[in-house]
């Protein structure tokens, strides 16, 4: 596990409250005096809370629970759900400037791999592909991935209001690769011939403000559902994760795949470094997630643009 990230968890059965051998009811009444005083067993960076997934967060357990946060050197937390939708314990967290890993560092990442999938799922190359990107961010990953994209998809537009930062950019695609980039305010208009829609950072609000053509895919990084009425929307992802990750989130089962894959590679490091892990790591995306759960690769297959 990362040394550099908290994990919180919480217990599957009151069974797991001691590896002795005990009475299953001396358990049960153990489990409900150490839930009652919210006793946190802890192991360096791993916070186990007395708690079960049905059982609520009563005040002594999230006390108690940063408490110990305190003590450990890190401001990035990983968490079951049982914990990210508490909103209590979400809005201490924010108020103590924790930072909760949530699957929309990686995300960014994986930005090549998702329009490769797309692109193969449609059976098309991506030099056919018209790609526009939504971002108010200038950030050198958002740039890393910019760059890549140019240089391998037909048209690249971006909806920017930073158009300045992006100019820059577009500038420097334009005297290292001959490459023409779109850079643009016009929400309703950039991305109307666009097959690709990648929403980097804009919220749902400045999203509706957006016209895309009719069978496009929108891929939310924010992770946002919202409803693509002339195609489909990629909330999220699944992974093919190596054996080795596999093995230890057998551990550790109430964490999301994803997530806890993320918080594993959550440390300062290059764009590019980071790539190679990823590489190394074999990691290829095996299925979407839409507003209502999987998508189908069939539904990817028909958001072709009809000619």
């Amino acid at each position: 596990m990362n040394e550099n990230v908290i994990y919180i968890d919480y217990l599957n059965s009151y069974l797991d409250i001691t590896s002795k051998k005990l009475p299953k009811l001396f358990k049960k009444i153990l489990y409900k005096i150490l839930n009652f005083f919210g006793y946190i067993k802890s192991e360096k960076n791993y916070l186990k809370v007395t708690c079960l997934e049905n059982d609520i967060l009563n005040e002594r357990i999230i006390t108690n629970l940063f408490k110990k946060m305190q003590s450990i050197n890190s401001k990035t937390v990983v968490a079951p759900d049982l914990f990210i939708n508490n909103d209590r314990f979400i809005k201490i967290l924010r108020q103590k400037d924790y930072e909760i890993l949530l699957g929309k560092w990686l995300y960014k990442y994986l930005t090549c791999d998702i329009i490769n999938k797309i692109a193969y799922v449609q059976n098309r190359k991506i030099e056919e592909i018209e790609i526009t990107v939504l971002t108010n961010e200038d950030s050198d990953i958002n740039f890393e991935n910019i760059k890549i994209l140019a240089q391998r998809c037909k048209v690249l537009n971006i909806i920017t209001n930073k158009i300045d930062k992006y100019e820059v950019l577009e500038r420097f695609l334009y005297d290292e690769y001959g490459i023409i980039i779109n850079i643009s305010r016009n929400k309703k208009k950039a991305g109307l011939y666009s097959d690709i829609i990648l929403n980097l950072d804009f919220n749902n609000e400045e999203l509706s403000e957006c016209r895309f053509r009719i069978n496009s895919i929108l891929v939310q990084f924010t992770k946002e559902k919202f409803e693509n009425k002339n195609g489909i929307t990629i909330v999220f992802y699944k992974l093919n994760l190596p054996y080795k990750y596999i093995k230890l989130l057998n551990k550790f089962h109430n964490y999301n795949e994803e997530i806890f894959y993320e918080s594993m590679l959550y440390y300062k490091t290059s764009f590019y470094d980071l790539k190679k892990i990823l590489d190394k790591d074999k990691i290829g995306i095996r299925y979407f997630i839409g507003n209502n759960g999987k998508i189908q690769f069939n539904e990817i297959k028909q958001c072709i643009k009809k000619t």
